[in-house]
């Protein structure tokens, strides 16, 4: 999701007012908690005392290539330990766990995903991966780790503690990942009554470094080193070691817009160079100048497509959850790509691409920070 997004995805929490502090929160705790359905109690949860805690404008810092966007703010730690103790009492509707994971990011769990199904056990430990997708943007895989009871918090690819490769060796950078902890799911704490522990996790792949034509690849997912902490802190935790997998999956085509268009807004050029768009999500590749001292990996631009009664800030009708829209990252060749979650496939006509401001930030520096404000609006049209 990017932060652009956060005020029209969460309207609820956020209401009529523009609260920079409180957007940042609400976004920060989507990236962290990362997951669909969130009941009313964790909404309810965010009251004045919590928000007052973030003080200071802060913003998501940008990913480098093969980086994992999973920074956070300390203010939105704490509340995201808040929301986990709520969502470990509150419970949700039983549904298998990796469905649940799916629902959290847009379109995902209507992809064709190839059931996989490939296990492995190994002290205890079962590694299973469930199911994958892979288009010409990028490559979804979805699968859950069981550790025994008295055991949690097993390490995954949320921790970068994984990789995927093609048979060539061709490596795949992580752009995003998400995971559910079955003891917060359906009101049940397993690792207190005995049973075994459920995570699922979803880990998304930048997948532009196919091969123009690929049609179908063999692929090859790698946690190097899971393990396991002990619910009692004085038993050693559980190492498991390597689990490899390797499959086939069909890559989906996507549609290419050359657009090449460049715009100035507050002194600054900004190119939308093209929109690739597939089944499971469009992207925008564009090009600007660093300032401010800050280097380019170290900035995102804060965008959104829309088009005749469609905008990708929208979320689908009664949905009230937290839903990962899309994410901010920076490719080899120093493009900007923008992603926007779901299949816009359909959507033809005329295009709307809005840029509203750019924004960088240091991730090892307190408060050096800037933002341009725009916005640098694109059209172009999808037949």
């Amino acid at each position: 999701m990017n932060p652009s997004q956060t005020p029209n995805a969460f309207s609820d929490l956020l209401g009529g007012g523009s609260d920079s502090a409180l957007e940042r929160l609400v976004f920060d705790l989507a990236k962290i908690y990362g997951r669909g359905g969130a009941p009313v109690a964790v909404r309810k949860s965010l009251d004045s005392s919590l928000i007052d805690a973030v003080s200071v404008r802060g913003r998501l810092p940008s990913a480098r290539v093969g980086r994992p966007r999973l920074h956070f703010k300390a203010a939105a730690l704490i509340a995201a330990a808040v929301v986990v103790l709520i969502v470990a009492v509150v419970g949700y509707a039983v549904a298998p766990l990796v469905d649940q994971l799916l629902a959290n990011e847009r379109g995902a769990a209507s992809l064709p995903m190839q059931n996989i199904g490939q296990a492995q056990t190994t002290n205890g430990v079962t590694v299973k991966l469930e199911r994958a997708y892979a288009d010409v943007n990028r490559i979804l895989v979805a699968y859950t780790i069981q550790v025994p009871a008295g055991f949690a918090e097993s390490t995954s690819g949320l921790d970068r503690k994984i990789s995927l490769t093609d048979a060539q060796g061709l490596t795949f950078p992580v752009i995003d990942a998400q995971g559910l902890d079955g003891n917060s799911v359906g009101g049940a704490v397993s690792n207190l009554t005995g049973q075994s522990h459920l995570i699922a996790d979803l880990v998304t792949f930048d997948a532009e470094s196919l091969a123009p034509g690929t049609t179908e690849i063999t692929l090859q997912l790698t946690l190097p080193d899971v393990r396991a902490k002990a619910d009692n802190p004085s038993v050693s935790e559980l190492k498991a070691g390597s689990f490899g997998f390797t499959f086939n999956l069909p890559v989906a085509p996507g549609r290419v817009v050359t657009v090449g268009q460049t715009l100035v807004a507050s002194g600054v050029p900004v190119t939308l160079e093209r929109v690739v768009i597939t089944p499971s999500e469009t992207r925008a590749y564009l090009r600007f100048p660093a300032s401010a001292g800050i280097v380019d990996s170290d900035w995102i631009a804060d965008a959104h497509i829309s088009g005749v009664g469609w905008d990708s800030r929208q979320l689908p009708a009664a949905f009230s959850g937290l839903m990962t829209l899309g994410d901010s990252f920076m490719n080899t060749r120093g493009e900007h790509v923008e992603t926007f979650s779901g299949d816009f496939q359909s959507r033809h006509g005329e295009w709307t691409f809005t840029v509203d401001a750019l924004s960088g930030v240091v991730p090892t520096a307190t408060n050096a920070q800037a933002q341009v404000d725009g916005p640098w609006t694109f059209r172009f049209s999808l037949s």
